[in-house]
This record gives structure tokens, C-alpha cells and sequence, in this order.
């Protein structure tokens, strides 16, 4: 029922999205970017990802972000 589930998933650009993907980013519970120690200020640059990043995440959204912030998301 996860795999169909629509808020186990985010309309995310290509960039983020494979960096989600990977751990390399994640987001908090208010939809704030969370970005791994691996990535450095040159490579978020040259990805077109910022610092200040915030989506919208719906009540339903949290247990699926919350399992990738403990399982997936390289801090």
C-alpha cells in the first residue's frame, strides 16, 4: 500500500530528486531542506540546489520523510 501511497513521494526537479534518492538530501517536518555534510557549497552550486529550500509537506507526508531522515539521510 506504501508503493501506491501518493504522499510517499515529492514532486521534486531531477537534481534534487536523485540527491533524495541517494540521502544526500532530505526534508523536515515544516518541508525545510536538510542537506548532507557530504555535499559542499561548490557542488550545491553547480546542482542548482539552495540552502533555503522549503516545500510544502502535507500531515501525511511525515512518516514517509521521517523514515528517509532515519534510514536513508547521510547527515
Amino acid at each position: 500500500s506504501e508503493k501506491i501511497d501518493e504522499y510517499n513521494g515529492l514532486p521534486l526537479a531531477p537534481n534534487p530528486d536523485k540527491l533524495f534518492e541517494i540521502g544526500l538530501i532530505s526534508f523536515d517536518d515544516e518541508g525545510k531542506i536538510l542537506i548532507s555534510k557530504k555535499l559542499d557549497d561548490k557542488a550545491l552550486t553547480k546542482l542548482s540546489i539552495k540552502r533555503d529550500v522549503k516545500i510544502k509537506i502535507d500531515e501525511q507526508h511525515k512518516k514517509y520523510l521521517r523514515y528517509h531522515r532515519n534510514n536513508k539521510f547521510k547527515n
